[in-house]
């Protein structure tokens, strides 16, 4: 594509959001938008441990987004539905 416009999401909604309302019957699970690459690598923010945040509607496609942020020695946060990955 000539622009990056049609990749454009809804003010009030997410490219999570979208991806799920596409392909419907996915577990779509949205974490790490909000960490920089270079706290990821680390682990660390300051002197705490990353957190990474983790929204989607389905608990066990959640749960395993959780385990593995957790096994990579980071904290995760389970921060609600889909609806809450704007």
């Amino acid at each position: 594509f000539s622009t990056f416009d049609g990749l454009v999401v809804p003010a009030d909604g997410s490219a999570a959001a979208v991806i799920a309302e596409k392909v419907p019957g996915a577990h779509v699970v949205k974490a790490f938008n909000t960490n920089f690459a270079a706290t990821l690598a680390s682990g660390t923010v300051g002197d705490a441990t990353t957190t990474v945040l983790v929204a989607g509607d389905d608990q066990g496609a959640k749960d395993a987004v959780i385990g593995f942020v957790r096994a990579a020695g980071l904290e995760a946060e389970d921060a609600g539905s889909l609806k809450r990955a704007r």
